[in-house]
């Protein structure tokens, strides 16, 4: 068995094989759970998927010293990083003096997923707002916003 930080590397041109080092770097179970978390949320998959022998495979395959949390673990993590995520918008909100909000509703394989955004304007003077006049055009409306971006 190959050491996890060689590699085998075969060129398409000349056909001759060579042994490649690797960095190998070390990822800590808390990145790990971290990652774990952003992948079934981001990616919308059931809180099982962590059971799964296949994923427990994938994670101790990438590093055999972190484990796999279990699926009540992650909803708990899960709902931890909800609640903080809520606090922190109420913080900021309480400060707002108005909150522009859109929805959008929408089906998928049987499922309904409601889904909302809010803009809102910040005290710290970090929104930017420029008076344009002229005609709204695709071409000066991307021009506008590549300047804001630039900034």
């Amino acid at each position: 068995m190959m050491h996890p930080s060689r590699i085998l590397i075969t060129s398409k041109r000349s056909y001759k094989r060579r042994l490649v080092d690797l960095e190998v770097t070390s990822v800590s179970q808390a990145s790990t759970n971290d990652l774990i978390v952003k992948y079934v949320v981001n990616e919308m998959r059931p809180l099982h998927t962590v059971e799964r022998d296949s994923f427990k495979e994938l994670v101790s395959g990438l590093n055999l010293a972190v484990t796999v949390m279990c699926h009540k673990t992650l909803r708990e993590i899960i709902a931890s990083n909800f609640d903080h995520m809520q606090h922190n918008l109420k913080y900021k909100f309480s400060s707002t003096l108005f909150i522009c909000t859109t929805a959008d509703i929408w089906s998928s394989c049987n499922r309904n997923f409601l889904g909302m955004m809010a803009h809102w304007f910040s005290s710290d003077g970090t929104d930017n707002f420029q008076r344009k006049s002229g005609k709204h055009s695709y071409d000066r409306i991307a021009s506008c916003i590549s300047q804001i971006h630039a900034q």
